[in-house]
């Protein structure tokens, strides 16, 4: 249904301390350089944002390695580098880092940086959703929906984006909402895929608009409202949908709507 996308976290890193005659231990060295390299990148200053995480990953920083990749797989502030991100995202991961972990899973899954390998993409992608990362859990969801590198299952892909819907991520509550509607993994529940697709288009996305407009159009799942119907189709018609369009030229919306 979606492809598969990172998360890409931005953050910080640290600096190497030495006073007359004292010297910081590696923690309060790695805490100084995340803060450091946070307040780089808020400042939009990834070059040095990048400077400050290599600092904090060297001394074994997890978020720091993950930082690390992000900027790497981004090429924010050095030069986009995948092998380089997925070598800092494994270092992330081998940590139990649920980000690394999902980044990790990525780099597997799309064979950035590494080749393409859809079961450790599925081990990693697991471990970070075991966590309750939604990213990761959205993700896993994918790949039982699409049977890519395990066993095409709709129920489970049905139970992870779920867990990943209920946590607020819009794409998981799309797919979500289409599982309802179709009733894969899922008996079939109009009224469930209209609440989900409600919970999607709060959040801009798109497709769950116009689906929630036409289920309103039609009367499906939720009372008929024209009116509904319209500020939905609007609403996906802003952000470029055609078939939204298309639907507020509908001479039977026309009709019952200002």
């Amino acid at each position: 249904m979606t492809n598969i996308f990172y998360k890409l976290i931005l953050t910080s890193f640290f600096i190497f301390l030495l006073f007359s005659g004292c010297t910081s231990t590696p923690k309060q060295d790695t805490a100084f350089f995340i803060e450091q390299g946070l307040l780089a990148d808020k400042q939009q200053n990834y070059e040095e944002a990048a400077q400050w995480y290599e600092k904090a990953a060297v001394l074994g920083n997890p978020k720091a390695q993950n930082w690390l990749g992000t900027l790497y797989t981004q090429g924010l502030g050095v030069p986009k580098d995948y092998e380089k991100a997925f070598y800092w995202y494994k270092k992330s991961a081998e940590q139990d880092w649920a980000a690394g972990e999902c980044n990790l899973a990525a780099a597997y899954s799309l064979g950035e940086g590494v080749e393409a390998d859809n079961e450790k993409a599925r081990f990693w992608f697991e471990k970070a959703a075991e966590k309750g990362d939604a990213f990761a859990q959205f993700n896993l969801g994918i790949m039982y929906d699409n049977g890519n590198g395990v066993e095409q299952n709709y129920k489970t892909a049905f139970d992870w984006y779920k867990k990943s819907a209920e946590q607020g991520f819009a794409e998981a509550q799309y797919n979500l909402a289409q599982m309802y509607r179709m009733g894969e993994g899922t008996a079939k529940d109009f009224a469930k895929a209209a609440l989900w697709y409600e919970k999607a288009g709060e959040q801009g996305h798109s497709q769950a608009q116009f689906n929630l407009g036409m289920m309103y159009f039609e009367g499906r799942g939720i009372p008929q409202s024209y009116s509904f119907a319209k500020v939905w189709f609007e609403r996906a018609a802003e952000q470029g949908d055609e078939k939204a369009r298309s639907m507020l030229d509908d001479e039977n919306l026309k009709g019952h709507t200002p």
